[in-house]
C-alpha cells in the first residue's frame, strides 16, 4: 500500500512538473510574440523561467499563495540581478531571496538571522549602558583608622581611640576599616582583643581589619584568638591561619593583606599567589574600583624606614612583584598604617595613603601631628579621601584619588 502511495505521488509530481514546463513555455512564447524576448534567447528564457518556477512552487496551491502573498513568477524578470524579492521556498514558506545571474532565486534565511543578531547586539548594548548607569549610582563611604597599638583602661589609648571612633561615626560611614596595630597583643591577648572589638561595636557593627605586627604579637595564638573572638571560628592544627581576605562592597573590590603573618613586613609567596588569583577573578563589568589595605605600605614613604627595614624595602623582590601586580590590574588606592603618620604618594599611577594614627607620637619629622583618621567617599567611579584631626575636627587634607 505504501509503495502504491509513493508511486502515485511520483506520478502526480511528474504531471505537475510537465504542466509547469508547458505553462512556462507558453508564457515565454507569449512574451516573444510581444517582443519582450529575443528569438535567439527563447530557449534560454524558457530554462530560466522553469528554474524559477521549480524554486518558487511545486503545486497549484503554492502558485496561488505566491500570487496572493508574494511577487508572482511572471513579474520576477522585471527585477534586476541582485535585487531582493519575496518568494516561496520548497517548503512552501515565504522567504526573502536574491535574484541571481542564472535566473535562480537564492533564499536568504541568513538575512533574518542577521536581523536577529543585530537586534541581539542592540539589546546587549542597551543592557551594557544600563549596567554602566547602575554602576554610576552607588554611593558609599568608609572610615580608615590607623595604629592605636595599646588599649587598656589604665594605660594606652582607650580614650583617644574612643574619641576617634565617635568622631568617625559622625560621618555616618557604611563601615569602618582598620589598617592594623589596634592592640599590642602581649600579656592577655584574648582580653585585649575582646576589649577593642567591644569598643568598635559600640560605634559600628560593620568593620574590617588588615592585621599588623602588634595585633599578632603572640603568633599563632593571636591568630586563633582573633578568629575566635571575631568570627566564632576555631582553626585546626593543619590550618595555616590565613589572616587575609577580600570582599566586594557595591561597585568596589577590597583586598585586606596580612603583611606581618607569617612573614614580617612583607607577604609570602602563598599569599601573593592568592592575591594574583583574586585580582584576576574580578569582574570589571561590575567592579569599577579596587582598593587594597595592608598594614605595612608597599612603597617607601620615609628614608629612615627603608634604612631600618621598617617598611618592605628589605624584601625588594616581593615589593617589586606587588607593585607590578597592582599596576597590571589597575589598583586605584592602597591604604596603610604602620608609620604613625598621614601621608600621600602616587607611584605607577596608583595612590598610596598612610591613613593616620591614634594616640601615637610621630616617628618622623615634618608630618601632620594629631589623631588623624581618613574618610573615603566612593561615588560610582570616583574616589575622594578626606583626612580629619579628631581632636579639633578640622580637615587637614583632601585628595582626589580618581
Amino acid at each position: 500500500m505504501l509503495n502504491k502511495i509513493k508511486l502515485a505521488n511520483k506520478i502526480l509530481l511528474a504531471i505537475l512538473v510537465c504542466f509547469g514546463v508547458f505553462a512556462t513555455s507558453l508564457s515565454v512564447y507569449s512574451d516573444w510574440r510581444n517582443g519582450d524576448v529575443e528569438k535567439e534567447n527563447l530557449l534560454a528564457e524558457v530554462g530560466s523561467r522553469i528554474l524559477l518556477a521549480g524554486k518558487a512552487s511545486h503545486n497549484a496551491e503554492l502558485s496561488q499563495l505566491l500570487s496572493e502573498q508574494s511577487q508572482s513568477l511572471s513579474q520576477i524578470d522585471e527585477f534586476e540581478v541582485g535585487e531582493i524579492v519575496e518568494a516561496i521556498d520548497e517548503n512552501g514558506l515565504i522567504k526573502t531571496a536574491v535574484l541571481m545571474n542564472s535566473g535562480e532565486l537564492e533564499f536568504k534565511t541568513e538575512l533574518q538571522e542577521a536581523d536577529e543578531m543585530q537586534e541581539k547586539k542592540e539589546q546587549e548594548e542597551r543592557e551594557r549602558l544600563a549596567r554602566d548607569a547602575a554602576l554610576e549610582d552607588p554611593k558609599f563611604s568608609f572610615v580608615a583608622i590607623g595604629d592605636a597599638e595599646t588599649y587598656g583602661s589604665k594605660r594606652g589609648y582607650k580614650k583617644e581611640l574612643s574619641k576617634v571612633l565617635e568622631k568617625a561615626e559622625d560621618e555616618r560611614p557604611d563601615f569602618m576599616l582598620f589598617t592594623g596595630d589596634l592592640i599590642t597583643a602581649t600579656g592577655d591577648p584574648e582580653k585585649k582583643i575582646k576589649g577593642v572589638i567591644d569598643l568598635i561595636k559600640k560605634y559600628h557593627n560593620n568593620y574590617y581589619i588588615a592585621f599588623g605586627k602588634h595585633d599578632l604579637e603572640c603568633g599563632r595564638v593571636c591568630v586563633e584568638k582573633w578568629k575566635e573572638v571575631m568570627f566564632g571560628q576555631k582553626i585546626e592544627k593543619d590550618d595555616p591561619g590565613n589572616m587575609f581576605h577580600s570582599f566586594n562592597f557595591e561597585n568596589t573590590h577590597f583586598i585586606l593583606l596580612s603583611t606581618d603573618w607569617p612573614q614580617k613586613h612583607s607577604i609570602d609567596q602563598a599569599q601573593f599567589d592568592w592575591l594574583k588569583q583574586d585580582l584576576e577573578g574580578i569582574d570589571r563589568t561590575k567592579i569599577k574600583n579596587i582598593i587594597v589595605v595592608q598594614h605595612v605600605p608597599p612603597i617607601t614613604f620615609f628614608y629612615k624606614s627603608a634604612k631600618d627595614c621598617h617598611d618592605m624595602s628589605c624584601d625588594e623582590a616581593m615589593q617589586n612583584k606587588l607593585l607590578n601586580l597592582y599596576k597590571e590590574h589597575k589598583v586605584d588606592l592602597v591604604l596603610s598604617g604602620h608609620e604613625h603618620a598621614f601621608d600621600h604618594k602616587v607611584k605607577e599611577g596608583i595612590h598610596f595613603v598612610l591613613v593616620g594614627s591614634v594616640g601615637q607620637s610621630s616617628r618622623h619629622k615634618g608630618v601632620i601631628e594629631g589623631d588623624i583618621y581618613s574618610l573615603v567617599k566612593v561615588e560610582g567611579g570616583k574616589i575622594n579621601l578626606f583626612a580629619y584631626n579628631a581632636k579639633n575636627n578640622k580637615l587637614v587634607r583632601e585628595l582626589e584619588i580618581k
